[in-house]
């Protein structure tokens, strides 16, 4: 079953390059600028296709082993402001396009966008959350460096860096958070998001899965793979 998807997962990609590519040599009688024209056909003669499952939104998180702060056992964290955190899962990753290249993944080079406005993921930041135990708007310098670590190793699975070589990768199943600040706007817990990278072509198909959402997730509630491909709306 899993062969299969992933069969069907890089013939899609492969689909979606040529539709690309005949929208961009459709396009070319009328563009002014050959050479842009030319790095457009490169970016998506390889172009990679990553499938990706945002799969919990949380505006607090607990994690399963309390570990020893400045001020005594630290259990978990809370967001500022009513702000969250988006949780997204890699699940597929295909890169075999017609000039496909080693692919650069890098985790700093995800983000959504809202509006204008683009959200990468990052580390924990002063000002953007409150530890459980003294609820202080601003940790110190020691809290924060412990915070920082604990909730990296808590929510993110796989490298910060990796390059994947030209192939299909069909359980790549590597997990991160995004802050999503309240002065977005975008304060609806259920709300998704579409995945984007930075300074490297990729397409994005998201498996379509409204995410859980809770005010508060324990560090066992994220999960390690991804759920299965659904249509628009359908509920978990």
């Amino acid at each position: 079953m899993e062969k299969n998807l992933s069969t069907l997962f890089s013939v899609l990609s492969n689909i979606i390059y040529f539709a690309l590519a005949g929208m961009v040599t459709f396009s070319l009688p009328g563009c002014d600028d050959p050479i842009q024209a030319d790095k457009e056909r490169e970016n998506i003669a390889k172009a990679v296709a990553i499938s990706y499952d945002q799969t919990n939104n949380f505006r607090d998180f607990e994690f399963t082993e309390p570990y020893s702060g400045e001020q005594g056992a630290e259990k978990g964290i809370k967001s500022s402001s009513m702000s969250f955190w988006a949780t997204f899962t890699i699940c597929e990753l295909t890169n075999n396009g017609p000039n496909a290249q080693p692919f650069p993944y890098d985790v700093h080079n995800f983000y959504v966008e809202i509006g204008d406005k683009q959200f990468f993921y990052k580390d924990l930041e002063y000002g953007t959350y409150t530890l459980t135990s003294s609820n202080t708007s601003t940790p110190r310098a020691g809290e924060h460096n412990l915070a920082v670590a604990k909730f990296r190793t808590a929510t993110q699975l796989g490298p910060e860096k990796f390059i994947f070589p030209v192939g299909a990768y069909p359980t790549v199943f590597y997990r991160f958070s995004i802050f999503i600040p309240n002065k977005t706007g975008a304060i609806d817990l259920e709300q998704q998001f579409k995945l984007c990278y930075k300074d490297y072509p990729c397409t994005f198909g998201s498996r379509n899965r409204v995410p859980k959402v809770d005010l508060s997730t324990k560090e066992e509630d994220l999960p390690m793979f991804c759920r299965s491909q659904a249509t628009r709306n359908a509920d978990q």
